[in-house]
């Protein structure tokens, strides 16, 4: 097993990215990790009122942050339609009673006019076992995207 931080990956598969938009604010951490990294924007969207709350504080002298207290692909389908640069998507949304959205996301990431985000989605195997409907979602919103599934890490960074 292996360790790496969420900044470390977000730098590394940033790209040409302009935007940082995440699933599943929690408590800040991928902005945290992204406002690192240096994006121009950053969107992020919870589920949960408190947590939102608690970052809607938290980043309230940022104006590149923006902040949104919805599910998950409620948020997406509203917004997906903004994302008029190419951005780091960072997947980690999280149903109260269990599950994850990730395959509604990516459905809803297919539909945007550009085709070559970076997406990295979080906790695969725990979710989608060896990933492989997750891997071929991607390839359906861009059949040239080098999928890597990368098993037994441990994040360091929160």
């Amino acid at each position: 097993m292996f360790k790496w931080s969420l900044e470390d990956l977000i730098r590394k598969y940033k790209f040409e990215c302009d935007y940082f938009v995440e699933t599943g604010t929690h408590f800040g951490g991928g902005i945290d990790s992204a406002l690192k990294v240096g994006f121009e924007k950053y969107y992020s969207v919870e589920m949960s009122k408190d947590r939102h709350m608690y970052c809607v504080d938290k980043y309230k002298d940022f104006d590149n942050v923006f902040l949104f207290n919805s599910d998950s692909t409620s948020w997406m389908q509203s917004f997906i339609d903004s994302v008029d640069k190419r951005s780091v998507f960072w997947l980690d949304a999280h149903g109260e009673g269990g599950g994850a959205p990730v395959l509604d996301e990516l459905d809803i990431i297919s539909k945007n006019s550009i085709k070559n985000h970076t997406i990295i989605i979080d906790d695969i195997p725990i979710y989608y076992g060896d990933g492989s409907v997750v891997k071929q979602k991607c390839l359906e919103i861009n059949k040239d995207y080098n999928v890597l599934l990368t098993p037994n890490q441990t994040r360091q960074d929160y």
